[in-house]
């Protein structure tokens, strides 16, 4: 969900991503995170929280948000895919160490396809973590938003959670927001999956308790989407205790891969 964010107190700031713990002499592996739409790198700071002290959380900043407002948007997935592929691809290979992608709610598509990507021109992911979204053959675009008018678009962006009601709520801050929200639910709405050739690498799901019988087993559909090894993992139902499970289990799929 887009929330309000502050920025300061990450380790590392550069045009494409904010490194938000462990540095690189201390780092043992990364994981890239991808956010939800919307959302900027900072979005992402209280997953470090929560990460092992030698794993190194670094958030991909899209164009069009924080230190890249004056940037193109990125309007279609393969663009999007395309920029994430050269920048992490290029950090990955100079920096030579494990790691996995994280993607945020609809962010996974981003993720999944980067991994996807790199997995067949390299350096390849050790693994993938997915935030609360259904497999790809799972989405519904069938009520699309990206075009709805100003009061539909608010009101089919609280339903789904998408921005928070302190943005909604305020006329100038949801202008502010309006265009990448857009933007980012084009590319999203716009996805079109195809499922071969399937990649091989193994997938983690974050899901919440709460979520209703249907949306648990369209996660789980996950498992048609890669070759390898697909885990459902449940959030607790407090929310302070779901950065140290996610800092766990991408530790945890890091070790399973061998690295």
């Amino acid at each position: 969900m887009l929330k309000p964010t502050t920025q300061g107190g990450d380790l590392v700031r550069e045009r494409w991503m904010l490194q938000h713990s462990a540095p690189d002499g201390v780092s043992t592996a990364y994981v890239y995170t991808i956010p939800s739409p919307g959302s900027g790198a900072a979005s992402h700071r209280d997953l470090a929280q929560g990460a092992p002290a030698d794993l190194s959380l670094i958030t991909v900043r899209l164009p069009g948000r924080e230190s890249r407002f004056s940037e193109p948007l990125l309007l279609d997935m393969e663009a999007v895919v395309a920029e994430c592929v050269e920048n992490i691809g290029r950090h990955a290979r100079d920096h030579s160490k494990p790691f996995l992608l994280l993607g945020d709610c609809s962010g996974a598509f981003i993720a999944y396809e980067v991994a996807r990507r790199l997995e067949r021109d390299g350096p390849a992911s050790a693994g993938l973590g997915v935030l609360g979204q259904v497999a790809p053959g799972a989405w519904d675009t069938s009520s699309p938003m990206a075009d709805l008018p100003g009061d539909r678009f608010r009101t089919a962006l609280l339903e789904a959670e998408i921005v928070s009601a302190d943005i909604a709520a305020s006329p100038d801050r949801f202008a502010f927001f309006t265009p990448v929200l857009r933007a980012d639910l084009r590319v999203v709405e716009l996805y079109e999956w195809k499922p071969e050739p399937a990649p091989g690498f193994p997938v983690v799901v974050f899901v919440d308790k709460d979520a209703d019988a249907t949306e648990q087993e369209n996660m789980r559909a996950w498992t048609g989407a890669t070759r390898g090894m697909v885990e459902i993992v449940l959030f607790p139902e407090a929310e302070a205790g779901r950065v140290e499970v996610i800092g766990a289990e991408l530790a945890r799929l890091l070790s399973v891969s061998g690295c």
